[in-house]
């Protein structure tokens, strides 16, 4: 029985073990593994390609610009709420 329960104990401590060294050779081989298509990627010149990257650059600038629209909106709502706020409280 006591043999029996240091063999399960020892058995669990080398899954963990093993599973641990599992994870992290997964996790290398699948970051190798996104560099090399990143590497890829970055090699491919056809028209297509220029075209998505073109697109994702538009997409880009157009979020930066819809974001600081955004942020001027929020500016400008702010400042006629506080324009309006004396007035409704001194009345």
């Amino acid at each position: 029985m006591e043999q029996t329960l240091k063999q399960l104990t020892n058995l669990a401590l080398g899954l963990s073990s093993k599973t641990g060294e599992l994870v992290n050779e997964t996790i290398a081989s699948l970051e190798s593994q996104i560099n090399d298509l990143i590497v890829k990627g970055e090699a491919e010149n056809s028209e297509a390609a220029l075209k998505v990257r073109e697109t994702a650059d538009k997409l880009a600038e157009n979020l930066k610009d819809a974001g600081v629209k955004a942020n001027e909106l929020v500016d400008t709502v702010k400042t006629k709420i506080e324009e309006v706020l004396p007035k409704q409280t001194a009345a």
